[in-house]
């Protein structure tokens, strides 16, 4: 359960949710009330990377609470998907998830929006892969560049060298199957 995206000398455990990967995928942002008052984030902003303090996971200040979550009107949330693999039906947790929305034009991307879960230290905004898609004709090779684009920010650890195929592979399924392709 070590991730490949976002660790530290600090801490290498993925992040298993799943709700926070689709809500990322989807630009949602949650509205949290505590003792300063409310506020809104976006989930992006929610969870953190572990840098040198693996022990806080979220952004959330000393007894903030999560009261509701935001989702934007979005006309590309309409071609949407999640995928997630899991070692064994019995386990709840990720080994692997992605989830997508976008909006076409034609055969054409003219927004995506990518987040994975599972392989990162928290859900994971796939800005790479989103901009080398945008503007370009939906077809297998693109799905196919995807999961290679996806590769660009990854750390494995030794023993880890398999998530890159798991990777490259969910993003390519993922887009393949958003965009009708499969």
């Amino acid at each position: 359960m070590n991730a490949i995206l976002g660790t530290s000398p600090c801490c290498v455990a993925s992040y298993p949710g799943d709700m926070a990967v689709a809500l990322l995928a989807l630009n949602a942002g949650v509205r949290v009330v505590g003792p300063g008052g409310v506020r809104t984030l976006p989930i992006d902003d929610l969870h953190r990377v572990p840098g040198d303090t693996p022990e806080r996971h979220t952004n959330l200040q000393r007894d903030e609470l999560i009261t509701d979550i935001l989702l934007p009107s979005m006309s590309f949330s309409r071609r949407s998907l999640f995928i997630k693999l899991r070692d064994r039906a019995s386990f709840e947790w990720a080994f692997a998830s992605a989830a997508i929305a976008m909006d076409l034009n034609g055969d054409t991307v003219r927004q995506v929006h990518l987040a994975v879960g599972g392989l990162a230290t928290k859900p994971w905004r796939m800005t790479q892969v989103e901009k080398m898609m945008r503007g370009r004709k939906l077809n297998a090779m693109l799905a196919e560049q995807a999961g290679m684009t996806s590769l660009a920010d990854t750390e494995p650890r030794l023993g880890l060298m398999y998530k890159l195929t798991v990777l490259r592979r969910l993003v390519q399924r993922i887009v393949l199957h958003a965009g009708d392709l499969a």
